[in-house]
């Protein structure tokens, strides 16, 4: 899995292909704009597309024009239990690929370096255990996205 830069990427020159930089920190207004869609994806996942996926309806709202979405299941870093995160990929390689929307404070991304057991569910399939991990190369990266 592909996550956001961290101490492992931060000697990339910025302008090396697929090299990630930093964003840069909200402040005001924008910050205010930015938790409260941060809130409102996290309720509209718990409450919408974590069942829709259960269900096995996931299949349905995707394309391969807009992409498709898959069920990542993470333990919890600090309760322990499952945690649900619909996310959109990519297969290449033989695995599948996301990105961590948030960076280095999406919820799903750090529970995996805490625990890179998970349980990933694609659309029209079962759920299949699997390991995540992060690719800090950039190389890979550019390929990627």
């Amino acid at each position: 899995m592909v996550g956001p830069p961290g101490a492992e990427g931060a000697g990339a020159m910025a302008d090396e292909p697929g090299a990630m930089t930093a964003p840069p920190r909200l402040t005001g207004v924008a910050k205010a704009i930015s938790d409260a869609s941060r809130t409102m994806f996290l309720y509209a996942n718990r409450y919408a597309m974590v069942p829709i996926h259960r269900a096995g309806l996931g299949a349905w709202f995707g394309s391969p024009f807009a992409g498709w979405q898959c069920l990542l299941t993470t333990t919890g870093r600090r309760s322990g239990l499952p945690r649900p995160a619909p996310l959109a990929y990519i297969v290449m390689d033989g695995a599948a690929w996301a990105l961590a929307g948030y960076g280095p404070n999406t919820h799903w991304y750090r529970n995996i370096l805490d625990e890179p057991r998970v349980e990933l569910r694609l659309p029209g399939r079962g759920s299949i255990a699997a390991i995540a991990e992060d690719v800090p190369d950039p190389e890979t990266r550019a390929r990627v996205i």
